[in-house]
């Protein structure tokens, strides 16, 4: 062992053999750098809130549904009750004295006496787009997991919202109960239209549960 530290110090006094010697040391450097940045593999970046909202709206995406509606306007009741699945609607009215057009409910006895709520407003989602826009009064929440949230939306915020115009004073009442997705909404029109009964009561049910329909 001190032969080889006589020679190592031997060796360190020739200047051109300690210069190698560098040469050698930096040489060895320099290939463990090289090694460690072609292994180097940098962690996946974190996905952004915008990236897991995208996500989590495509999983509650609502494409399928059966749905309920009683539309109340004066001593006038209409119930429709139907399913609608990707776009498609299969729906029927239980009174023989109105049909759909253009989106409309219109009475088969008199073309000029409309129900001027529009159906596509009942969508689910363009009801939850509504929802989403307005803050709620209060809320309740039950044992079993339903929400119920209570809206009071003035007539103008509603008007600006469709926009169409109103110049009515008052408010549209709005209560609707939720568990994953919305299972019952009310909504009150009276003042929107200045009627003295004007309430539409919609049920979903099935929600996404649907795997196809037709009618012959």
């Amino acid at each position: 062992m001190k032969e080889y530290w006589n020679k190592f110090k031997e060796f360190r006094k020739d200047p051109k053999k300690r210069s190698i010697s560098l040469l050698i040391v930096y040489g060895i450097f320099f290939i463990f750098v090289i090694i460690y940045v072609r292994s180097y593999k940098p962690a996946p970046p974190i996905e952004s809130n915008n990236n897991q909202s995208i996500i989590k709206d495509s999983i509650n995406a609502v494409t399928s549904y059966e749905y309920n509606y009683d539309i109340i306007k004066d001593n006038t009741i209409i119930n429709i009750s139907g399913t609608h699945y990707e776009n498609k609607d299969i729906f029927k009215i239980d009174s023989d004295n109105y049909n759909v057009k253009d989106n409309y409910i219109y009475s088969t006895l008199d073309d000029n006496k409309t129900i001027e709520f529009p159906l596509d407003r009942l969508n689910y989602n363009n009801i939850e787009k509504l929802l989403n826009n307005f803050d709620y009064n209060y809320k309740i929440e039950y044992k079993n997991g339903q929400i119920k949230y209570d809206y009071i939306v003035s007539n103008k915020d509603y008007s600006t919202y469709y926009q169409e115009e109103n110049n009515n004073e008052g408010n549209v009442y709005i209560i609707t109960v939720k568990s994953d997705y919305i299972n019952k909404i009310e909504i009150d029109l009276s003042e929107y239209y200045k009627i003295n009964n004007y309430k539409i009561t919609i049920q979903y049910t099935n929600i996404n549960n649907i795997s196809n329909i037709e009618n012959k």
